[in-house]
């Protein structure tokens, strides 16, 4: 669904929520939001701007650095990846799990 407003860019819970619905509805694809840091450039930073395509990332298969644990999310799966930047995992069997850890995160 297209969304007839033009919302200022930000990451937040809505976001996990829309880019992981539609990796549910379509595992076959990625979606990513562009990040909104002015420094990262290439991003439209007046609204909402994802990227999404059939394509697996190298970051995908990136091994696992140094797993945590998140106290207020038992069951979700956390961990630092071993990657030349900043990235970490998360994974549960349930989506609004999900949700929850990215939006404290």
């Amino acid at each position: 669904m297209l969304c007839e407003k033009h919302p200022e860019m930000k990451i937040d819970r809505n976001t996990f929520v829309r880019l992981l619905t539609f990796t549910a509805k379509f595992p076959q694809y990625f979606i990513r939001s562009n990040a909104y840091l002015l420094i990262v450039g290439g991003s439209i930073l007046s609204h909402d701007h994802y990227r999404a395509g059939r394509y697996e990332f190298a970051m995908a298969r990136a091994k696992d650095a140094n797993a945590f644990s998140l106290r207020k999310f038992p069951r979700v799966q956390a961990s630092v990846l071993n990657w030349p930047m900043s990235v970490i995992r998360l994974k549960a069997t349930e989506m609004e799990l999900l949700f929850a850890a990215s939006d404290f995160i």
